[in-house]
């Protein structure tokens, strides 16, 4: 980035540059991802910059052993701060805590940063401002007691992002109960454990992302979801949750995102989803059919300002979506204990890219329908006890990748002749386990 400067030029012409229109002071400087290397040197010519607002140098390599002291000078103007992935190591000065303006603080992703407990607590002290905070990835909050975290005035603040991933808490904190601007709140990888708290549900009526996989919970998901019209990313995923899933989670009509996988959930499939495998659960989801891909720059699925992943078997191997389009659509049911027959209205999602039914007990025989899944890639419905033909219909989508493969001594499938020879299907693997 800074390589296409000219210094022969107008600076408010560059690029990552901004300037105020009337004054021509430099206001904001974004190299985010610009390609930096070294140290920031206290008589850099970037600290003399009195009115600059926001600074974002996240993900470059600078490898100088502390933030440097002078980042203080800053302190009656900016307002955003994102050091976050720059390499940073040692001790947080003290001086950060005079950036009193902040509204915005982000030093996630520098994994040898630390931060004194002291000053930790000036910083909440002096910035009255803030509303997004991130700490996580890093040695910060994983040296500060979960005592701090729990005596601390955080509801003083008007947080609206709270990011403390991978920080070694031990408790869920009570300061959390009181944000009611809080918009996201990323507490995943931590060692949090006993029941989630029954006001949980109580956390900012305008909170859009929860993410609290891979954490310790116990107990069970408390019935408190009556005030979550916003919600739409919800992950409790890699805890030790039992019981049902609570019904007040369809008052969520905005989730996008419910991860509730790897943990010990038990009891019918949620009602409120639409009941069990048959064709109301399916005919719910308005948002697999007719989908009109009009949009020339790619979106994905996120849960706030982290692309949502998963692992998802596609064409009998499993593969990692670090990102998903939302033009990607995906059914992934195997390896429960669904019965009874697959339903025809599935046939109706007719923009489903990828059915995996397999291990599972279905029964019956595959539904004709399934050949109006025009866009389907990937079909699996192996490990189960069907029976009967596999669909003529199948042969008239032209790029499927099907397993039939069957869990049971008994089974009949039958491949039509015609199936076998038409040129048209271009099924690179059929998987017929057991006996056809």
């Amino acid at each position: 980035m800074m390589m296409s400067w000219n210094t022969s030029t107008d600076c408010c012409n560059w690029v990552g540059v901004f300037c105020d229109d009337s004054t021509g002071d430099v206001i904001k400087l974004d190299l985010f991802c610009g390609m930096l290397q070294g140290t920031i040197h206290p008589n850099t010519s970037l600290f003399n910059l009195p009115h600059l607002q926001k600074l974002n140098l996240a993900y470059n390599y600078i490898d100088g052993p502390q933030i440097p002291s002078e980042i203080a000078r800053f302190s009656n103007s900016l307002t955003h701060l994102n050091l976050s992935g720059c390499w940073f190591s040692g001790q947080v000065s003290t001086d950060i805590t005079l950036l009193h303006k902040l509204v915005s603080l982000d030093l996630s992703y520098n994994s040898d940063l630390k931060l004194r407990p002291h000053v930790f607590i000036n910083l909440i002290h002096n910035f009255t401002n803030l509303e997004e905070l991130s700490l996580g990835y890093n040695e910060i909050a994983r040296k500060l007691s979960s005592l701090h975290f729990h005596s601390l005035f955080l509801e003083t603040l008007d947080l609206e992002e709270i990011i403390f991933g991978l920080c070694k808490l031990k408790v869920f904190p009570n300061s959390f109960r009181a944000m009611k601007q809080l918009e996201e709140l990323d507490l995943p990888s931590n060692e949090i454990h006993g029941p989630i708290p029954h006001w949980v549900g109580e956390i900012g009526v305008q909170l859009n992302f929860n993410d609290m996989g891979n954490d310790s919970f116990e107990g069970t998901i408390p019935d408190t979801y009556e005030y979550c019209g916003d919600l739409r990313g919800l992950s409790l995923n890699g805890n030790q949750l039992k019981g049902e899933v609570p019904s007040s989670l369809s008052k969520c009509s905005a989730l996008s995102v419910l991860d509730l996988g790897n943990n010990y959930l038990n009891g019918t499939f949620p009602s409120w989803l639409g009941g069990q495998l048959p064709a109301k659960y399916f005919q719910n989801f308005n948002s697999m059919k007719n989908v009109v891909k009009n949009s020339t720059t790619p979106k994905y699925l996120s849960m706030g300002v982290k692309y949502y992943s998963f692992i998802v078997a596609v064409k009998g191997v499993n593969q990692d979506f670090p990102q998903i389009s939302v033009d990607y659509t995906i059914i992934d049911m195997s390896n429960n204990k669904f019965e009874g027959q697959i339903p025809n209205v599935i046939s109706g999602l007719n923009s489903l890219i990828v059915l995996n039914l397999s291990h599972n007990n279905l029964i019956g025989p595959i539904p004709q329908a399934l050949g109006n899944l025009t866009e389907i890639e990937s079909l699996d419905l192996s490990w189960n006890q069907l029976s009967g033909e596999i669909p003529q219909s199948l042969a008239r989508i032209t790029t499927l990748e099907v397993s039939m493969g069957l869990h049971c001594p008994n089974v009949n499938i039958k491949v039509p002749q015609k199936l076998k020879i038409d040129g048209n299907l271009m099924m690179r693997r059929v998987d017929l386990h057991g006996k056809w």
